[in-house]
């Protein structure tokens, strides 16, 4: 690990990330929900100006491989999402996803 460290910048998994980017002239209000212990999903609420508030999720999907472990990933992964959907204040959900191939 430390080789890798020192080599320069870090991509792919486990170095990945989700991430979002908003336009700073669109005056919107990120707030971080919660984000899944295994960095596979992030819950963030965008607040719009005129009170609009946008239940985001950044999801990174397991590979489909046809598993328990894959189903349990999965499983986790839209258990997570139910939970904060129930935990939070907003007007509408948007899911953007990512899958590994």
């Amino acid at each position: 690990m430390t080789e890798k460290l020192s080599s320069g910048f870090l991509v792919g998994r486990p170095f990945g990330g989700l991430g979002l980017l908003i336009r700073k002239s669109l005056n919107i209000k990120v707030s971080v929900i919660d984000i899944m212990q295994n960095g596979r999903v992030a819950a963030l609420c965008l607040n719009f100006p005129n009170q609009y508030k946008l239940l985001m999720f950044i999801v990174y999907f397991p590979c489909e491989d046809n598993t328990v472990d894959y189903q349990n990933d999965i499983s986790d992964c839209l258990g997570f999402m139910e939970q904060c959907v129930q935990m939070s204040d907003h007007n509408d959900v948007i899911i953007f996803w990512e899958h590994e191939f």
